[in-house]
């Protein structure tokens, strides 16, 4: 079973630690906090539950660089962001499983995020 962990943007650093998050009683909608101030606009990126081949956690919104070992070059691709569809974590392009492409020999490296290269 993986970890479950969350990582968060705040529009200007990535945030690993120190935020939280509460349901409304009201309207049963999640609301984040740091120190204790609501910050609406706080985006979350879920931990995949993978690690990169130089043992660096992927989380959504992370870029990569992807090779094969083997036969298989359907990952063959720079600079993908993971992404969450349906039940999955996936290379943006792919309806594959990330943890399939790296079962069948793929290699992945985080080479940045999709946050922190806007700035």
């Amino acid at each position: 079973m993986r970890k479950i962990k969350f990582r968060a943007w705040d529009g200007e650093k990535m945030l690993y630690r120190g935020f939280g998050l509460f349901k409304h009683q009201n309207d049963g909608t999640y609301h984040a906090y740091i120190n204790q101030t609501m910050i609406n606009e706080l985006i979350l990126m879920q931990y995949t539950g993978l690690k990169d081949k130089n043992g660096k956690e992927i989380y959504e919104g992370d870029r990569v660089s992807c090779k094969y070992k083997g036969e298989h070059k359907a990952c063959d691709n720079e600079d993908e962001p993971i992404v969450y569809k349906g039940t999955q974590f996936t290379v943006e392009y792919s309806t594959q499983a990330l943890s399939t492409h790296i079962e069948i020999g793929g290699e992945f490296e985080i080479i940045g995020n999709i946050y922190e290269e806007q700035t």
